[in-house]
Formats: C-alpha cells, structure tokens, sequence
C-alpha cells in the first residue's frame, strides 16, 4: 500500500508510486479508460468484466484512501478507478510542469543552516533529486554534488578547502560524500 498522501504539491510523486504498484500487481489496466463489455457476443456474462468490476472497486477506494482530505472532495463522485484518476491527473497533473520548473531551482538553493544536520540537509538534497526523477527530469549525481558543497556553511570551510580540486570533488558519488561529511560533522 502507497504510503504517500496526495498532496497539492506531489502528483508526480504519487502517481509515479501509485503506478509503480499497480504495475507490480498486475492491475495498471484498472486505471486505463478501457472498460470491458458486460456480456459476451453469445449473451453470456463477460468474466473479464467481472475481474475489471472487481478490480476497479478496489483500486478506487485505494486511490481515494491515499488523499489527503482536502483532496477527497474532488473524488466523492467518482465510482470507478479510472474516473477517480482522470480527475486527479486533470486537476493536478496540470501543475506538475510548474513544479518541475520550481524543482530545477531548488538545488540552486540548496543551503544547510548551522542548526540543520548533515543527514538531514542530505536528505533534503535526496528529496530534490528524487523529485526531478520522478517528473523525468533527473539531475546528474555530479551537479548534485556541487550543489551540496555549494550549500554547505563557513563550518565545513576547511572541509571545502581540502576538496576545492575539481579533480577530488569529480571522484566522489554520493555515497562517499555523504560518509566524508558526516565523519567531518562528528570532529566539529
């Protein structure tokens, strides 16, 4: 189950995760507007509509379970999963372009204030990164990590000092910065 709530702000986010688990459970086609024929050519009840009726029930209290409340009003009509996904993706799908805009400039802004930890200013950065990923629009581990040294204050200067060769910063990923920074964060 997506533990992640939509929000105003994460469409991407969400339904990057929400379609990630329908694929894993084989039920992606739920949310598609494909709807299969009740009865057969012979008049018989269409087993395939069933699966799909079922499916669709399912899906659908899941996508209105994972909304936020300010978000349920926009889905109290809908009754199935594709109507419920067609609303979101209309209503919030369409901002997601700007928020990919404004996520571009974040790292730009990447700033770790005195009272913020290592890990938690890390995880900032991880968060941006993650998000421009999720609208398909990654940022390289190497511009990352400029943005990361860049945001770092005058109590890393000697850190900064002793990795200023672009040689040194272009040897690291992300993982090795992350343990040098937090190792230089215990001797402060």
């Amino acid at each position: 189950m997506a533990h992640t709530h939509l929000t105003k702000d994460n469409y991407v986010k969400w339904s990057t995760l929400f379609k990630t688990l329908l694929r894993a459970h084989q039920l992606l086609f739920v949310i598609d507007s494909t709807l299969p024929h009740k009865t057969l050519a012979n008049g018989k009840n269409n087993p395939d509509h069933e699966t799909w009726q079922k499916a669709t029930d399912f899906i659908c209290c899941w996508i209105k379970g994972t909304v936020t409340p300010t978000i349920q009003p926009y889905l109290n009509s809908c009754d199935t999963s594709p109507t419920a996904w067609n609303v979101l993706a209309k209503r919030f799908g369409s901002t997601s372009t700007i928020q990919i805009e404004n996520l571009h400039d974040r790292p730009d802004n990447l700033k770790k204030p005195r009272d913020l930890s290592v890990s938690d200013y890390l995880l900032q950065a991880k968060t941006i990164s993650d998000s421009l990923t999720a609208a398909k629009k990654p940022i390289e581990d190497s511009e990352l990590i400029h943005h990361i040294l860049g945001g770092l204050g005058a109590e890393f200067k000697e850190f900064l000092t002793s990795t200023a060769s672009s040689h040194v910063r272009q040897s690291f990923n992300l993982d090795e910065l992350t343990e040098l920074l937090l190792k230089e964060e215990m001797l402060q």
